[in-house]
């Protein structure tokens, strides 16, 4: 269950000047002594989750009143990566790569204060302008995908397979060469009419289609939005720029392969526990019914149980313990009383049953019987202890009655004793061992009932032999 839009929820904490107090990680940054740095590191991004040649981390720094973006990489075998990322072109247009400059094996970029396309979606999101952020995504398109030809070989490249494995799309695909496949919105900043790429990490050699291009970036726009669904359909954007259904099952298995087998990200992965799952409403009603107890009497003066003649009460509950003392509003004769101990499945035990100090007797109700099981608590000798009733349905019951007679008139009642009610993990828990015992029970009767067969078989033969 997503308990909140995690992205949003930083942005708002960023601009309330209170992120560092809800982060969830945190960098410590050692110095010498004697260094003067004058560098304010402001973030810092670890990509190491990757196989060796492409771990790297990002920093972002003010030095001297200006920001800088730093790549570097971690470990001997990244450095060409990076070297690679440094030395990207493209066909001159209204597009080119942000250069940077080389530095003790770093690459050393000047920091983009101008908005990027992402930040140009947020607005006309909030305008819910839904055609200019279509007109938007068209001109992305024209600019960056629309030189390309179609292709049926694309995939036969042994570097194709490297990166993306085996799996093919039906038919011939639009295709480019030296696409970078990383062209999401946040990487493209707006330079007037122009625009500047960042990141270009992953830029290859050989030709991919640019339906996989495309699918990535709106795949990246709608996730990052989940409200630009309700203003642009992501469907129909697929179609308009060529992406089929069937496209789009083959590209996942083109992204499954690219990050898992060929960048390696998720590697550590394994060594993650399972991650808790809170339901909140789930746990909100398990601990409402832990502090009070909402019970029913139902009151039946000859026209059966009805809803019309009953009584709830709402008692609190210390430590699983209650007691309910209830005016019954009849001057009828009873001919049965029930009492439903609320609706989920619990252990309870009446303890003490009366009704103007004369006992009263609480038996759960018989159609709950093979569902019911008595449970025996470990207790001190000299401390008896009755077992607690199991009720595995959401609808535990037990009749009222006299040890003697009828319950004629009763004004009131008075119960008390221990409730406990069960998790959904408890619940299944019991069910279990619940079928299991009928399963015991099953078997034991067939294995009677053979025994029982075989010895009147001995019987019937030695009569018939006369022994």
């Amino acid at each position: 269950m997503a308990l909140f839009y995690e992205a949003g929820l930083c942005q708002t904490l960023a601009k309330e000047g209170v992120a560092d107090k809800f982060a969830n990680s945190f960098l410590v940054e050692v110095k010498q002594k004697h260094s003067r740095s004058e560098r304010e590191i402001q973030y810092v991004k670890l990509s190491c989750d990757r196989n060796p040649g492409f771990r790297i981390y990002t920093a972002i720094w003010e030095e001297a009143g200006k920001r800088y973006v730093g790549k570097y990489p971690v470990g001997p075998k990244a450095a060409e990566h990076l070297l690679r990322m440094n030395q990207r072109d493209c066909a001159p247009g209204r597009w080119s790569y942000l250069g940077g400059r080389q530095e003790n094996g770093a690459i050393i970029y000047d920091y983009l204060e101008e908005a990027t396309l992402d930040d140009l979606v947020s607005v006309l999101m909030t305008r819910r302008e839904g055609e200019r952020i279509e007109a938007l995504i068209a001109d992305f398109y024209q600019v960056f995908l629309a030189d390309s030809r179609l292709r049926e070989d694309y995939g036969q490249d042994p570097r194709f397979i490297e990166v993306f494995g085996e799996a093919r799309c039906a038919g011939a695909k639009k295709c480019a060469e030296n696409l970078d496949i990383d062209l999401i919105f946040d990487n493209i900043f707006c330079l007037g009419k122009t625009y500047a790429v960042i990141d270009a990490e992953w830029v290859f050699p050989f030709a991919i289609p640019v339906e996989y291009v495309m699918w990535r970036v709106l795949n990246e726009l709608f996730y990052k939005h989940p409200g630009l669904s309700q203003i642009v359909d992501h469907r129909q954007l697929e179609e308009k720029y060529g992406i089929r259904k069937e496209d789009a099952a083959v590209f996942k298995r083109w992204e499954i392969h690219f990050a898992y087998q060929y960048v390696g990200s998720y590697s550590l992965q394994k060594y993650e526990r399972e991650p808790l799952r809170l339901e909140l409403e789930k746990i909100a009603r398990y601990y409402s019914r832990a502090r009070s107890l909402v019970s029913k009497f139902y009151i039946n003066t000859g026209n059966g149980y009805n809803e019309n003649e009953t009584v709830t009460v709402q008692v609190p509950l210390t430590d699983g313990r209650f007691r309910i003392r209830v005016q019954l509003p009849t001057e009828a004769e009873l001919l049965n009383l029930r009492w439903d101990p609320g609706a989920y499945p619990c252990r309870c035990r009446v303890e003490r049953a009366e009704s103007l100090g004369k006992e009263l007797v609480c038996v759960p109700d018989g159609c709950e019987a093979e569902w019911r099981v008595q449970e025996s608590e470990e207790t001190a000798a000299d401390e008896p202890k009755q077992a607690m009733d199991l009720f595995l349905t959401p609808d535990p019951r037990y009749e009222i009655s006299k040890r003697k007679g009828r319950l004629g008139k009763l004004s009131e009642v008075t119960l008390e004793g221990e409730i406990c009610y069960l998790s959904w993990e408890e619940l299944m828990r019991e069910l279990d061992k619940a079928q299991q015992r009928k399963q015991e029970q099953i078997a034991a009767g067939v294995a009677r009932a053979l025994e029982a067969r075989g010895s009147l078989k001995t019987r019937v033969v030695r009569k018939v032999s006369g022994k």
